[in-house]
């Protein structure tokens, strides 16, 4: 049976597959990886492992974070012409740049089919990384369970 652990969960078990979900270390779910392990219906030695992962485009191009308490600084020092150009860089032109870029990325996507992205995920401490390993060779045992069973009912 599969024991829970922190940051790990069983989100399906079927009898040729089992697929689990871990917890970035973050907090949020919209980082978290789905590990799946199937073992193929046709092939008993051919396993498939899946890993889910909903990837982000990064948003904030050339984009100042805290551009409000800049532009506020400048703005109190007289610069009226500087904090407006600020300002506008850093909404409208700002926008204008992101939607340039995700349209360049877009059509990349559309004429290639292929568009590169990553993301981070957070493993935190020794037990996350141990847990995450663990699923790892409790899926194998699953996988080589179910296959070792499936073989006795073919003789």
């Amino acid at each position: 049976m599969i024991e829970t652990k922190k940051r790990v969960m069983v989100v399906n078990q079927y009898k040729d597959a089992i697929t689990y979900r871990v917890a970035c270390a973050c907090g949020s779910p919209e980082h978290d990886i789905y590990v799946a392990f199937e073992l193929d219906k046709e092939l008993p030695d051919m396993i498939s492992l899946e890993f889910y992962k909903d990837v982000y485009y990064f948003d904030y191009y050339r984009r100042d974070v805290l551009w409000f308490d800049e532009f506020r600084k400048i703005f109190k020092e007289g610069k009226r012409k500087e904090s407006i150009k600020y300002i506008l860089d850093n909404t409208i032109v700002c926008f204008f740049k992101n939607l340039w870029y995700r349209i360049k990325k877009a059509t990349r996507l559309v004429f290639t089919g292929h568009l590169e992205m990553n993301e981070d995920f957070i493993l935190q401490g020794e037990d996350h990384v141990n847990n995450f390993i663990d699923i790892l060779k409790e899926g194998k045992n699953f996988i080589k369970e179910n296959r070792d069973e499936r073989s006795r009912i073919k003789k």
